[in-house]
Parts: C-alpha cells; sequence; structure tokens
C-alpha cells in the first residue's frame, strides 16, 4: 500500500473505525510517518487476534523510541492514551471499542471521581513496568486473596506481589484460581517485554506461563524465538504444540512449514502448508507462499534424482520422478479442491482448445508439426485454439479459465506443469499429454557414444532425467496423443483413461506440393537430412556400408548430408569428391531446398523400440516432391510404407544396397515409385485429412470424459 494512498484521519473514532491489517497501516501512517512493516504488521496482528484493544496498540506504537519522534495529529490522543492506562477495561467488538474511547475522551473534558487504579497508584506503577494495569487481574483483588493463592508467599501489601512480577529469575505467582487465566496473564505480560525488545525476559515469562497451563500462545511465541535463533528442531516442536491446542493461526502454519524446511523435511512441510489452507480458507498468506515451498521439496529430491541419474540408474530415476511428481498433484490438488470433496463437473466448452508446449527455437521442427499444424487444423474445422510456452506458466494458469480442452505437448512435470495439470482438472478441464517420441522408458536415451561426440555430459545428464520428467507428466493427465501408432500404444497406458489418439504428422501452409522431381543434373544424389544428434551411429552401422558400395559402383552417385552428422574420417577422406555436406539448416524452405534437388530420399534408423515410434516424416516430405524413399526397417516404416510401391522398407547392408541399386538404375522404377508416395501423402496427409482426424479424436475424447466423470455431464 503506498504511503500516499494511505488516508490520515484526524480523530481518534475515525482512526479506531478502521479493522485488522487496514488499521495497522493507517496507525503506522499517523504515528510513524511510514508504511508498516511485515515485522510489526504480525507482531500486532496476532495481538490483535488475541484480544488486545485498539487503544492499547496505539499506546505501544505511540510510546515507542519511534513513535516519540514524531507529532501526533489526532486530537486529544496523548491524554486519552495517557487515562486509558488508568481506566483500561476489555472492550469487545468495534461499537464497545468507540464507545469506551468515547467516555474516555468525555472524562477528560469532565473530570470524574478517583478511579481504583488512582487509588493504588504506587501498585499500578510496577504493573506498568511489566504492561499491565489492575484491569487485567481479578476484580477487587486484596493481598489476602494473593496470599491464599500462593501459600508459600507472604505478601504485606499488593505493591510487593505486583513488584514481583517484574524481578528475574521469574516467580510462578497466581492471581486467579483458573490455571488457564494465570497463562493468559503471564503471557500478555511476556508479550509486553517482546514488544519492548526484552527478550530474554519475554522468553522465560512465556515458560513461565506453560507452568500455569499449555496454551498455544506462549507455543507459537516460543517456537518465533527458537526460530530466529538458528533452533529449528526446538521452533518445529513449539509450533506442532501450538497446533494441537487448537491454533489456527495461518501465521503458525507459515512458521511451522518454515521450520520444516530448515530441519530438512520439505515434504511434512508441505503437508503442513495444506492443513493451513483448510483451516483458513480465505487466508491469502498460505496460498501466495504454497507455490515456494512446492519447489523447496522439487530442489531436494532432484539433488537425489540426480545422483541416480549421473549413474545411469535410470528405473530409479523414473520411480523417484514418479514418487515425487504424485506428491507434489496430491497436494495441489487437496489446494485446488479444498471447498469440494468432488471435481468440478461445468458445461464444456469444447469448441476452445488451449495447447502448452515448447517455444519455436527450442525444436523448429518439432514446434511446426505438433502446434502450429494442430492451430491450423483446429481452425480449418472451427475450433478456438492458442498457444503459450510452458515457461511462461502464469500466463498458462490464466489461460485454462478460458479453454475446456487442455494439450500438454512435451511438457517436463516440473511442479509449475503439475500445478496447471490439477488446477485444470480440479475444473473439470480435459487434459491430454502430447509426445512425437518416445521420451518415457529407461531405454529412451541411447548410449553417450552414439552421438558421436556432439553432445555434452552435462546436456546428457538431462536428457537422461528428462525419462523421468515426462513419464510423470503423461501420468497426470487424461489422454494421450502421438504421432505414431507405436507410441500411441505405449504412451497411453500412463495416462489416468489409459486412452490414446494417434494423430500423424503431415502437411501444412507451408509445404510446397510441385510434384516434380530434380532435373538432370550429370549425377544422382543421395539425400540425407538429420536433425538430431542422436542417430549419428544408426547412419553409421545400418547404411554407411551399402552407401560406400554405391559410390564405389556408381561414379555417377552423390551423398548429400544436411544437418548434424560425424562420418568416419576414412570414409570421408575415401569419398571426398562425392559427399556434399551442409550444415544443419533452420530455414525449412532453404532445407526443402537441397531436399527438391535429391533423386533418392534416405531415412536411416536402428531397429529398435525407440525408432519403431518415431514418424514418417522424412517419407512425406521427400513424397511432396515425388522424391521416392529407402528406408530402415522400424515398426512404423512397416506400418505404413507399402513395400516396393511407394517406397522400400529394408534392414541390413544387402537390402540397403539392393534398394538402392533399383532405384539407381531405373529412372522409371524412380519416378512411379515417388509418384505413388506423392499420391498418398495427398490424401492421407493432408491440412483436410488431418483436420477431420483431430476434430474426430478431441469429440471421441470429449464423449469418454463425460462418461467417466459423470454420466448425466452438461
Amino acid at each position: 500500500m503506498s504511503i500516499n494512498k494511505i488516508h490520515k484521519p484526524t480523530s481518534l473514532d475515525e482512526l479506531l473505525s478502521y479493522q485488522g491489517e487496514e488499521f495497522l497501516h493507517v496507525a503506522y501512517r499517523s504515528l510513524l510517518q511510514r508504511n508498516v512493516d511485515q515485522e510489526g504488521l504480525k507482531y500486532y496482528l496476532d495481538r490483535l487476534r488475541i484480544g488486545t484493544s485498539k487503544i492499547e496498540i496505539l499506546g505501544q506504537i505511540r510510546n515507542s523510541e519511534e513513535g516519540k519522534l514524531h507529532q501526533s495529529n489526532i486530537e486529544n490522543l496523548d491524554e486519552v492514551l495517557k487515562r486509558y492506562r488508568q481506566l483500561k477495561t476489555p472492550l469487545l467488538g468495534s461499537i464497545l471499542r468507540i464507545a469506551g474511547v468515547k467516555q474516555i475522551i468525555s472524562n477528560i473534558k469532565k473530570p470524574s471521581k478517583k478511579s481504583v487504579a488512582e487509588q493504588h497508584s504506587s501498585s499500578l506503577t510496577s504493573l506498568e513496568k511489566c504492561g499491565l494495569d489492575h484491569s487485567d487481574l481479578p476484580f477487587a483483588l486484596n493481598v489476602k486473596q494473593i496470599n491464599d493463592l500462593n501459600p508459600h508467599e507472604d505478601f504485606e501489601n499488593l505493591e510487593q506481589a505486583f513488584a514481583l512480577l517484574t524481578k528475574f529469575p521469574v516467580s510462578k505467582l497466581k492471581f486467579f484460581n483458573e490455571a488457564v487465566k494465570n497463562a493468559d496473564l503471564y503471557t500478555k505480560i511476556a508479550l509486553y517485554y517482546e514488544s519492548v525488545n526484552k527478550v530474554s525476559e519475554a522468553v522465560e515469562i512465556y515458560r513461565a506461563s506453560l507452568l500455569f497451563e499449555n496454551t498455544p500462545t506462549a507455543h507459537e511465541y516460543l517456537g518465533n524465538f527458537a526460530s530466529r535463533d538458528g533452533k529449528h528442531y526446538l521452533a518445529v516442536a513449539h509450533y506442532k504444540r501450538a497446533l494441537e491446542l487448537g491454533s489456527k493461526s495461518p501465521w503458525l502454519y507459515l512458521n511451522l512449514a518454515t521450520s520444516l524446511v530448515s530441519v530438512g523435511q520439505q515434504a511434512q512441510a508441505i503437508g503442513t502448508m495444506c492443513a493451513g489452507i483448510d483451516a483458513n480458507l480465505t487466508s491469502e498468506l498460505l496460498l501466495s507462499r504454497f507455490d515456494e515451498f512446492i519447489q523447496k521439496y522439487w530442489d531436494s529430491q532432484e539433488q537425489i534424482i540426480e545422483s541416480h541419474a549421473s549413474a545411469q540408474d535410470r528405473k530409479t530415476v523414473i520411480s523417484l520422478y514418479e514418487l515425487t511428481a504424485s506428491f507434489v498433484s496430491k497436494a495441489y490438488c487437496q489446494v485446488f479442491t479444498r471447498n469440494s470433496q468432488k471435481r468440478i463437473t461445468p458445461t464444456l466448452n469444447t469448441n476452445r482448445v488451449l495447447i502448452i508446449g515448447l517455444s519455436k527455437d527450442v525444436l523448429p521442427q518439432c514446434y511446426r508439426y505438433r502446434i502450429e499444424q494442430k492451430l491450423e487444423q483446429l481452425a480449418h474445422v472451427g475450433y478456438e485454439a492458442e498457444e503459450v510456452l510452458w515457461t511462461d506458466a502464469e500466463s498458462a494458469f490464466n489461460k485454462i479459465n478460458f479453454n475446456d480442452l487442455i494439450i500438454f505437448y512435451r511438457v517436463p512435470s516440473f511442479p509449475s506443469m503439475l500445478k496447471l495439470a490439477e488446477y485444470a482438472k480440479s475444473l473439470g478441464k480435459i487434459t491430454f499429454y502430447e509426445l512425437d517420441d518416445l521420451l518415457f522408458e529407461d531405454f529412451s536415451v541411447p548410449g553417450f557414444e552414439t552421438y558421436g561426440g556432439q553432445l555434452s555430459l552435462s546436456l546428457y545428464l538431462n536428457v537422461t532425467k528428462d525419462i523421468g520428467l515426462c513419464r510423470a507428466m503423461a501420468r497426470r493427465c487424461e489422454y494421450a496423443i502421438s504421432s505414431t501408432l507405436p507410441l500411441v500404444e505405449r504412451l497411453a497406458p500412463l495416462t489416468l483413461s489409459k486412452i490414446g489418439f494417434l494423430h500423424r504428422n503431415g502437411l501444412d501452409k507451408h509445404n510446397r506440393m510441385n510434384g516434380c522431381i530434380a532435373g538432370n543434373k550429370g549425377y544422382l544424389n543421395l539425400f540425407y537430412g538429420s536433425a538430431t544428434l542422436a542417430h549419428n551411429s544408426d547412419f553409421v552401422i545400418e547404411a554407411l556400408p551399402a552407401i560406400a558400395r554405391i559410390l564405389h559402383d556408381y561414379q555417377n552417385v552423390k551423398l548429400t548430408i544436411v544437418g548434424n552428422l560425424t562420418l568416419p574420417q576414412s570414409f570421408a577422406t575415401r569419398f571426398k569428391k562425392s559427399i556434399i555436406q551442409v550444415p544443419i539448416v533452420k530455414d525449412i524452405q532453404a532445407y526443402w531446398a537441397y531436399l527438391s534437388a535429391s533423386d533418392i530420399n534416405l531415412a536411416v534408423l536402428s531397429d529398435n523400440l525407440v525408432n519403431g515410434c518415431k514418424s514418417e516424416l522424412k517419407w512425406v516430405e521427400a513424397a511432396t516432391f515425388c522424391i521416392p524413399s529407402v528406408v530402415s526397417q522400424t515398426k512404423n516404416y512397416l506400418d505404413v510404407v507399402r513395400q516396393g510401391e511407394d517406397g522400400f522398407v529394408v534392414s541390413g547392408v544387402d537390402q540397403w544396397y539392393e534398394a538402392l541399386k533399383k532405384l539407381i538404375e531405373s529412372s522409371d522404377l524412380r519416378s512411379s515409385v515417388g509418384r505413388h508416395a506423392n499420391e498418398r501423402v495427398c490424401a492421407e496427409y493432408s491440412i483436410d485429412s488431418l483436420s477431420e482426424n483431430i476434430d474426430l479424436l478431441l469429440k471421441q475424447a470429449i464423449s469418454t470424459f463425460k462418461e467417466k466423470i459423470n454420466p448425466h455431464y452438461n
């Protein structure tokens, strides 16, 4: 709150009309000419909570060292405060407080008979030294009553008893029959000593109050002192006792959670925060700090997980990420559904789709085929669709409110994403997890050596951790979407519904469907495009021996490589004049310029479960230019390519060599295979075809979702 925006009242009635935090803001600005600091705000809010009157709080502020440096613009304030110290009575509720103050002001103008406090001025002085007056004690208290309550004492007058309260070591002195009232009295004294910065005295008196009765206030404040001294285990014990005794203070929950983090109990800290939010549904204090405690828990778990990732103990990495993500998700779920035992089931706006995913700069090809194309396809069939970067979690959180079909594409199960998923589900939204690569199995990442020295160990470590991150995120979403059938079959079982949908990579507005093969260059061009570092060894082992034979046998053949590929030195030297190698090309039109100038396209993958889930994109791109492809025998290529008709699926050196030999020696075969591939791609991978597919899968998901959640879902 800006100082300039705070109204400065001139009358005491007006000042006392403010409530809670607003009262403290106005009081500080009126008496100290500054904003209230966090420490002061917490201290005085706690005093208000235990019933301390506003007049008494104004007296503390006014009579502080800082308060004495400023002039008060509140009429008669100093006279009222002086009189109040003599006539203090507990006034409950704002109306009674105002009425009491009016009576005090009236008494200033018209002196009344002497009060009990004035008749015992000497004893009052002793009480004032510890922040009390006669109104804090039993009515008409006399020395006989005190001696009866304290048979081990023999006071001659009240002043002797009251004076004992200001001496240290502290004495256990009863003023009430009820233990809890004595405990509360000592707590008031301790609060006073704390307010005048006599910390050691305050601690001793809080402890003395516990000799009468365990009270949550005493334990809470002893916990605060222990925390400030770095005695976090002691603080935890006091805070827990305060909760057991019935305190619901949001500050207590927050301080306990903070101390639990300090002793390495991050999970228990989150549990404490959840309990505090349940107990204080309208408190913004705990909600505003909740993410902070989630992140501390996540960071502590990440350190453990990284040790296993460094050792390539992938099964443990997966298991620990699942446990960690599950704990975080349940915590967010508890927070988001704290007002209801059931998820909200509103009328779904099935026409709005939000894609939360990576940026174009990170993986341009993935962005284009899984985000940009999808936005184009959704618009084509009448959906309102938008995207947001997963790294902009705040924007994504807000956009979820306006979109009911939420697609998480390639996002890791970081706390910010788990929060988004649980928030969406708590509102009755439908969540999808989308991947176009097998990134979630312990065998997903190939050996470090397969990257041909193009990947650092630190990056390789992160790639290994991604296995667990992606898998854990998939398990938080309702449905799966993938680009190949083998990938759908492996991803779908991880989701909540166990249902997955196939949506292939295809064509879009960027494609040039000119359908012609490059003209006569005087040589035939074999083309290999590589956008990733992971397939270096695939090419060298699977295809290079056959290509070496081709380049040796056919002098009119060249090999063009665009992208990341490190060739063996012996091969590069031997066929130097037949190799054209170009660094990775980010501009898709430039990449296609190289592809369209080729005669035979190569898609090389070793035959394993990971590569079996990779899409047929290289075959599709070549087909747009009627260029025939020779591809590795993986599960997806076997599903897609029609052998000898619109492509060749091969395995082993001999099959690679024979397929290339046939195409090199027959221009008619190259033309036929390329044309048939082009016809299929135009029919099955067009914007119309894929738009129809995305529309169908969303409708199927909506239908099964409604049936599963609530048969009567609108």
